[in-house]
């Protein structure tokens, strides 16, 4: 994760909420599978469609945004 986003909401509060997406991961029968569609990379930024496969047959679609910090890609926000 971005050191921004850790910045932005706080140790604490972004723990907590790694914590509850887990367990609702869990609850979901774990995750089967994840696929990323409609990327657009654009040097050091990129955004693109992420859809979450859950072992209990359900899946859900986001937008999530990166950015690549020394050679890694890390999941941010949009400011």
């Amino acid at each position: 994760m971005a050191p921004e986003l850790t910045q932005m909401l706080g140790k604490e509060k972004l723990e907590k909420a790694i914590d509850e997406k887990s367990k609702e991961i869990k609850e979901k029968g774990g995750i089967k599978s994840i696929d990323f569609s409609d990327k657009d990379i654009k040097e050091n930024e990129a955004t693109m469609m992420v859809t979450t496969n859950y072992g209990n047959g359900k899946s859900e679609t986001e937008k999530m945004k990166m950015i690549n910090k020394d050679g890694k890609w890390l999941i941010t926000i949009s400011k």
